[in-house]
């Protein structure tokens, strides 16, 4: 966990440090590309991932329902999501990646998949906000799997 140092002002934390990072994984990771987000009440992005990225996920204001799905065929934990709900007014998202997007490399899961049974936070239906390209994605059934 970080050091906050609080004053008069506010607080000044380090966010991310590539020592403590590589101390808490095993191995070095570099982060090439950094992703800010905002999102609405109900909104629900995803499932979506690219082959090969990794991501440090941060909140910067707001709160987020995070969901991950591990969908590698033959993994133990085949099935398993990620996805974010934003459940409350609005909020400000930070992705650190450890590749630049690319769109050849990037495959979805329908969020609303029954077989993966996601309970999202926002209750009422009629709340939520899905882009086209989500609604649209497969099954996990009917995803070939994905190679790492």
């Amino acid at each position: 966990m970080p050091q906050v140092f609080p004053d008069e002002r506010g607080f000044f934390s380090e966010s991310y440090n590539a020592r403590d990072w590589k101390e808490a994984l095993g191995f070095d990771e570099r982060f090439l590309q950094d992703n800010h987000s905002y999102s609405k009440f109900g909104v629900i992005r995803g499932l979506h991932a690219q082959k090969g990225m990794g991501k440090l996920v941060s909140v910067l204001a707001g709160s987020i329902f995070d969901v991950a799905i591990d969908a590698r065929l033959g993994s133990p934990t085949f099935g398993k999501w990620h996805g974010i709900c934003i459940s409350e007014e609005g909020a400000h998202v930070v992705y650190k990646c450890t590749s630049e997007y690319d769109q050849e490399k990037e495959f979805g899961v329908d969020p609303f998949d029954e077989q993966i049974g996601i309970v999202w936070p926002v209750v009422d239906k009629s709340k939520w906000v899905v882009s086209e390209r989500d609604r649209k994605h497969p099954s996990l059934s009917t995803l070939n799997g994905v190679d790492k």
